[in-house]
């Protein structure tokens, strides 16, 4: 994941664009969205309509609508664009709000070439009607651990027919897009080579 942050911040170093505010798409572009935050020293906010809440929804797209119409820039980060369907659901807000949509730019991780929406800035590209892979990005790998025994439970009690089906199934391959930190390593190491002195 480190290595898309790095393309995603060159891509846009390399044109000249800084835009004033990351807004991170929750919940799977809360993680690059921080990372990015980090890399380019750029504000973030978070936005997410799943979670039913206002000041995190509604109310929070009329202020940055509000934000482009007054010229700020802005760039929000999504992990994938899949389907494009919550990329779309933000755009057609931010345009009932009156958003300005120059001023508007989507970057995501990986980017499916048949989705119903664009970006502008991607590390990765796929095609959805050929790639049917799974991707789990930093944060994921805990949902997908807890909800795997339920799954696997309701295989197991499911007929005779169900089963066999399941089993002929082919299966996807499973991408583990996990992020690597050397500074935490040299951080452990720094810290074993000069221990606290004990009390």
């Amino acid at each position: 994941m480190v290595e898309g942050i790095e393309a995603l911040a060159a891509a846009m170093e390399a044109e000249g664009w800084r835009p004033a505010l990351l807004v991170g798409v929750g919940r799977g572009g809360l993680t690059p969205g921080v990372y990015l935050s980090h890399r380019m020293d750029i504000q973030l906010v978070s936005i997410d309509h799943s979670a039913g809440i206002a000041s995190f929804g509604a109310a929070l797209v009329a202020v940055l609508a509000e934000r482009t119409r007054a010229g700020d820039q802005l760039l929000f980060v999504e992990d994938i664009n899949d389907s494009g369907r919550t990329i779309g659901a933000i755009r057609a807000a931010l345009a009932v709000q009156g958003a300005i949509g120059e001023n508007i730019r989507f970057a995501v991780l990986i980017d499916n070439i048949v989705s119903a929406q664009r970006v502008d800035y991607r590390h990765r590209m796929i095609d959805r009607s050929v790639t049917k892979d799974w991707f789990i990005f930093p944060g994921k790998r805990w949902r997908r651990a807890r909800s795997s025994p339920r799954k696997r439970w309701k295989f197991r009690s499911g007929s005779p027919e169900n089963r066999s089906a399941s089993v002929n199934r082919p299966r996807r391959t499973i991408h583990r897009v996990f992020a690597r930190e050397p500074f935490l390593s040299r951080a452990r190491s720094t810290r074993d080579r000069h221990p606290r002195p004990s009390p």
